[in-house]
């Protein structure tokens, strides 16, 4: 399910109230000064307005982009609407904030009593599974407190369950007493084990960077990644540029300016390059704050581990950031060319920056695993799985006459389950 830039919106802003109310409660109950209170929640609210600035640069590049992409692989692409997630958010906000809540309770109980010691603090995954579980449960005849009680209890059990166990398929966790709160669990262990399948590797990213001659290239995160984009957006439109691209599309800025050809170009780049410093902006404001909202939860069950949302895990990526990110989008472009050598009718265009992102937090887990050859065949592994899931479930779900498709296995499966014993 590919979310609009309305949803996605939409639950930034419900995850930032979460957010700002759990700061400003450990703030309070530790005294803190006006001033500190003051210049915490303002780097708060600055930070979430840059985030909300590079989700529509990044979404206008999205489809540029893809447009780009669809024209030089004579792809037909599909953009899967979100407007049965979007009617579930709004209409069922007050359902989806309860039973986030009950499942994080559960969680605690979990955390507590058993021996599964991780508690999920990651609101913004915690949305969006509990959202499209309620999608799927609108066919259901379960009533609204009987669906509240078992997506808590769905919910809940996965927020403990699946963090404990990439923790233990990882030999630890990622950046001190936290791991990855991301739902695509099922994915990355599926990397993982990839990364496992050619030989054990005894030399470890950061040992293979340091000797390696491209070095301070390879050192360089945002702006590694940001001048990788940028030559792979300029090799890729001028491509198309020589097939006839500029021929065929224009770009009609607030019904006046019509762009196209190189100009066209022109603009992606610097929407790009908007995108990317108002999300290192937002980045660097909020890992600022992290430890105030952490320390929140660490007062909760002090022996508990934390699964973070995955901003807070992308610290400390210095080594394997850009050749994950890289391995990754490398990966998504050469799955995308051989569903086009198939021809394949229809292909849900994946969001790429996504997929790279997600790939440079595969392959930080990975580094931990299986060293460098680890990191590379899991980054790859990463880019392959998801460019071809949205695909294959789409034309999975309309076999079975339905509509949709799904951007990870972890909500693939749960989806699947759901419907087996709760949809009639």
């Amino acid at each position: 399910m590919s979310l609009t830039l309305e949803v996605q919106i939409s639950i930034i802003l419900m995850m930032s109230l979460f957010f700002i109310l759990i700061t400003l409660m450990n703030q309070i109950k530790e005294r803190e000064s006006l001033k500190q209170l003051i210049i915490v929640q303002s780097k708060i609210i600055l930070g979430i307005g840059l985030f909300l600035m590079s989700l529509v640069f990044l979404n206008s590049y999205y489809y540029l982009i893809s447009s780009v992409i669809c024209y030089v692989l004579k792809i037909s692409p599909v953009y899967m609407s979100s407007a049965s997630f979007e009617t579930v958010l709004i209409e069922k906000w007050f359902v989806i904030i309860c039973t986030v809540l009950m499942a994080f309770v559960i969680n605690v109980a979990l955390a507590y009593y058993t021996r599964f010691k991780h508690l999920f603090i990651a609101p913004f995954e915690m949305i969006i599974f509990t959202t499209v579980m309620m999608t799927l449960l609108q066919q259901s005849s379960l009533s609204i407190s009987s669906q509240i009680m078992m997506m808590a209890v769905v919910l809940g059990m996965v927020m403990s369950i699946a963090p404990s166990i990439t923790s233990k398929l990882c030999k630890g966790e990622l950046e001190g007493r936290t791991t990855l709160g991301l739902f695509h669990y099922l994915d990355n262990w599926l990397c993982i084990g990839a990364g496992n399948l050619f030989g054990k590797c005894h030399l470890s990213t950061e040992a293979f960077v340091e000797n390696s001659n491209f070095k301070r290239i390879l050192k360089k995160g945002f702006s590694g990644v940001t001048f990788f984009l940028i030559i792979t957006t300029v090799l890729l439109t001028f491509i198309a540029y020589f097939q006839g691209y500029h021929e065929q599309t224009r770009l009609v800025i607030l019904n006046q300016l019509i762009v196209e050809g190189i100009g066209l170009q022109v603009i992606n780049v610097l929407i790009l390059l908007m995108g990317i410093g108002c999300f290192y902006g937002f980045y660097r404001l909020i890992i600022s704050v992290y430890p105030v909202y952490l320390s929140f939860f660490e007062k909760i069950i002090p022996t508990a581990y934390f699964a973070t949302d995955w901003i807070y895990q992308l610290q400390h990526c210095r080594y394997v950031g850009l050749i994950g990110f890289i391995s990754s989008y490398v990966a998504a472009l050469v799955t995308l060319m051989y569903l086009s050598f198939y021809q394949v009718t229809e292909i849900v265009m994946p969001e790429l920056v996504s997929i790279g992102l997600i790939g440079v937090l595969v392959s930080k887990m990975a580094n931990q695993v299986n060293g460098v050859k680890g990191t590379l065949i899991a980054s790859f592994m990463n880019g392959i799985l998801l460019t071809v899931i949205p695909t294959l479930s789409l034309h999975f779900l309309k076999a079975l006459q339905l509509e949709g498709s799904f951007r990870s296995l972890d909500t693939f499966f749960i989806s699947q389950l759901l419907d087996r014993l709760f949809i009639f």
